[in-house]
């Protein structure tokens, strides 16, 4: 199941929110950034170290910092349209 991690009212983080659920794609959403768990935290810097939303982890694959469809990226939107 995906890990999107970005706080909601961040327009990219909605993006890839809505992209996983469109097609009813389970995921679950950690709040990071500004009011939230710190960007600059360790453990997010370890995935992204420009430390900018969203991540998203899919099983061993992270993805930070999505600019495009990931219809091809996400192996649960792959087994999904397989």
């Amino acid at each position: 199941m995906p890990r999107i991690l970005g706080k909601a009212s961040s327009i990219n983080v909605r993006k890839v929110l809505w992209t996983c659920a469109e097609p009813s794609i389970p995921f679950v959403q950690e709040d990071w950034g500004t009011g939230f768990q710190p960007t600059g935290d360790p453990r997010f810097l370890a995935l992204n170290p420009h430390a900018m939303v969203p991540v998203i982890q899919d099983g061993d694959f992270t993805l930070r910092e999505p600019i495009r469809p990931l219809d091809d990226d996400l192996p649960s939107l792959q087994a999904k349209s397989g």
